[in-house]
């Protein structure tokens, strides 16, 4: 079954991609269709079964009607209600130009752009959708989904003050509808947790230079005992010094020490109990410092770490889109033009637009 489905799906590709080539062919200066030919070719596409033969009685007549509006308006609409919305793209971009106040095309290119990340042009066509096809629930998500991303990202290039004009006229009324809520919040849900991973990338950072810092304090403190230590090693090695050269010249008194005996070796020398003590401290500290050095180079690795990780989180958006679940995706307008009711005045809630399959969705010629 899935081999089946994966074959026709191909198929289709194939014949879109045939379709739109041979749209893109210069038409001959002889090249015409009778009206009669026309409306039997159109008769043919109403009764396709299949996004096929569709294709086929489309790709008959193509060519010698570049700009047959009718023709790639049925065409259109009846991918569509076929489920092969993003087929339909391909005509719908035609008729964009051929009849821009054609709400179905609009939205169709801009949910076509917005698969292909080109979301300045999704943006634009999102637009013209909603002020086309208002009262349509998805056309009303899809302009809350760019919404958000003109609220995130204000410096982006490629929109046309005409856009942007048409868009701040309307953003207020749209704003009233539940769909546009909707689409704006998840959109706007992925901005914040994308700035919230940034904010825990540099809180990172910040604790790995307070780390640093700590460790560098000790150091120091550690170098401080060290020459408090090394000078008291020096005036206790001078002190013994100054003991034996006594002794050595007046003879070492006689100091009970287990039997008896007496001489150098058997001198309780308090200083020289406390430079070893000293030696063994000393020992010590060349251990920490040794140790505090090793942190310190650990802890400085780290946060140049925790400093490349800030840049890559910034560039990761996507990833932090899809941990959040808030993806950019625009979908074709409802089967049936299903109408959106203002926030304020619809009791019962909605089915999401979000949830309605792309693959049942379908356009009514009315809603143009």
């Amino acid at each position: 079954m899935m081999k089946r489905r994966h074959g026709m799906t191909v198929m289709m590709m194939v014949l879109v991609a045939w379709s739109v080539l041979v749209v893109d062919r210069p038409a001959r200066a002889d090249d015409s269709v009778s009206d009669e030919q026309m409306r039997r070719v159109i008769r043919e596409i109403e009764g396709s079964q299949n996004a096929r033969q569709a294709g086929e009685a489309y790709a008959s007549v193509a060519r010698l009607a570049p700009k047959h509006v009718e023709l790639r308006d049925v065409y259109m609409r009846k991918l569509v209600a076929l489920g092969a919305s993003e087929a339909a793209a391909t005509p719908a971009r035609a008729l964009t130009k051929l009849d821009p106040t054609n709400g179905l095309a609009w939205a169709l290119t801009s949910c076509a752009n917005a698969k292909r990340k080109k979301l300045a042009l999704a943006f634009k066509g999102a637009v013209m959708a909603a002020n086309l096809l208002g009262s349509d629930a998805n056309v009303m998500n899809n302009i809350g989904q760019m919404a958000a991303w003109r609220d995130n990202e204000p410096d982006v290039k490629g929109l046309d003050a005409k856009t942007l004009a048409d868009f701040e006229k309307s953003r207020e009324a749209w704003a009233a509808r539940k769909s546009f809520k909707q689409g704006y919040d998840r959109i706007q849900g992925g901005y914040e947790h994308h700035r919230e991973l940034i904010t825990e990338a540099e809180a990172a950072v910040e604790e790995k230079k307070e780390q640093i810092k700590d460790l560098e304090d000790s150091l120091r403190e550690n170098k401080k005992e060290i020459v408090l230590s090394r000078e008291r090693i020096k005036d206790l090695e001078a002190e013994i010094r100054i003991i034996r050269s006594r002794y050595l010249r007046t003879g070492a008194p006689r100091v009970p020490r287990g039997g008896g005996g007496v001489g150098i070796s058997s001198i309780a020398s308090a200083e020289a109990k406390e430079l070893q003590a000293e030696q063994e401290h000393m020992g010590e500290l060349l251990r920490e410092k040794k140790q505090l050095r090793a942190q310190g180079k650990k802890r400085v690795k780290e946060w140049r770490a925790a400093k490349r990780n800030i840049d890559v989180v910034k560039r990761d958006k996507r990833k932090a889109f899809r941990e959040a679940k808030a993806e950019f995706a625009l979908k074709p307008p409802v089967r049936d033009g299903e109408t959106d009711t203002p926030d304020e005045t619809d009791k019962d809630e909605p089915d999401d637009p979000e949830k309605v399959s792309t693959d049942e969705t379908a356009e009514d010629e009315a809603d143009d």
